[in-house]
């Protein structure tokens, strides 16, 4: 666990309640419930990969780690949990005609598990894996992978590397305009977020944060939701938002009370990961159980509910099927490294 920022775990919990939030929305449109759009809160992802970079700087910096055993252990971490929720996706979709609208195309599966970009024929237009939270890791694993090569390269010096890397993708991305899928996600302006948390990582290690960057948190907060009236680039508003957000949540460290929330953060990972299933059967149950209602408190109570189901699905998740992958990285797999969370 990341349990040297506590600032950083309450901050995973809002960024995984805040897409977990943004999707719950989305399927009360389709239970025909008066419609709410809250489109900023979907910035929860840009706030995951800043603290992405935050937390490799932090946890990196100064050790003596093998590439190898770096990249072994990140995709430990994240890829088997995901391999699990798409199977239960597919299971469910066969099952309970869970995602109806899914193809399941050859290449879409194995596309979908080995994390490759690739457009949804699901959805056309969204480089969308089976299990729609998934892009997110197209970025993750990417980053990881960069990361491990810079190690390869110089260990002292990977986020320094990594960090140049990422600016170079991105320009060269920004000149090009590729058409093709995973030139898109790799060259995507997004990848600049993990080079703002490499950048605070450094600054936090240097102790160069100070608490009167506390201002920051609220700045962020208020950049976030006034995004979309201002209709500036998602990297400026979402990305740099993020960003203040962690800076000033870092600078709060000192002063960051630990409590039973941190919980969430812990959990956040297997949240992230499950609630789109959850939200799926909610609304199917809704649907089946519920007079038809079209009334602002029907929208409350329908979007309660698949909050709470969420959190509850995303806790049972972590404590049986995500921790225990993660001792079984620890003792039998990877015996001589420590699974960090991020």
């Amino acid at each position: 666990m990341v349990r040297g920022f506590r600032s950083i775990q309450y901050l995973r919990a809002l960024a995984a309640l805040m897409v977990v939030l943004h999707h719950a929305l989305t399927p009360a449109r389709g239970l025909n419930l008066p419609e709410l759009r809250l489109d900023f809160l979907s910035a929860g992802v840009d706030l995951f990969f800043v603290i992405s970079g935050f937390i490799i700087y932090t946890s990196q910096a100064g050790k003596d780690d093998q590439p190898s055993s770096f990249a072994w252990r990140r995709f430990l971490r994240v890829v088997p949990l995901y391999w699990i929720a798409t199977i239960a996706l597919i299971v469910l979709h066969f099952v309970a005609g869970l995602a109806s609208d899914m193809n399941l195309t050859a290449y879409h599966i194995v596309a979908s598990f080995l994390l490759i970009p690739h457009f949804s024929p699901s959805h056309p237009g969204h480089i969308w894996p089976l299990l729609i939270p998934g892009w997110s890791l197209f970025y993750e694993i990417y980053f990881y992978f960069l990361f491990s090569l810079a190690m390869k390269v110089d260990k002292r010096r990977a986020p320094i590397i990594t960090a140049s890397v990422l600016i170079f993708l991105v320009i060269a991305g920004v000149i090009i305009q590729p058409k093709n899928a995973i030139a898109i996600t790799f060259t995507n302006p997004r990848l600049l977020e993990f080079f703002f948390g490499l950048g605070l990582g450094y600054l936090a290690r240097k102790a160069w944060v100070p608490e009167c960057f506390a201002v920051l948190l609220p700045i962020g907060l208020v950049l976030l939701c006034a995004s979309e009236p201002l209709s500036l680039p998602r990297i400026v508003s979402w990305g740099g938002a993020s960003l203040l957000i962690v800076a000033g949540a870092v600078a709060m460290e000192k002063r960051t009370p630990a409590t039973r929330l941190m919980l969430l953060g812990d959990s956040s990972y297997s949240l992230y990961l499950s609630h789109l299933i959850v939200l799926s059967i909610a609304r199917e149950l809704w649907r089946r159980i519920v007079p038809a209602m079209n009334s602002n408190l029907s929208t409350l109570i329908f979007i309660f509910v698949c909050m709470s189901l969420s959190v509850g699905a995303g806790l049972l998740v972590y404590f049986y099927v995500e921790r225990p992958l993660l001792r079984l990285s620890r003792s039998r797999i990877v015996p001589s490294a420590r699974v960090v969370s991020s």
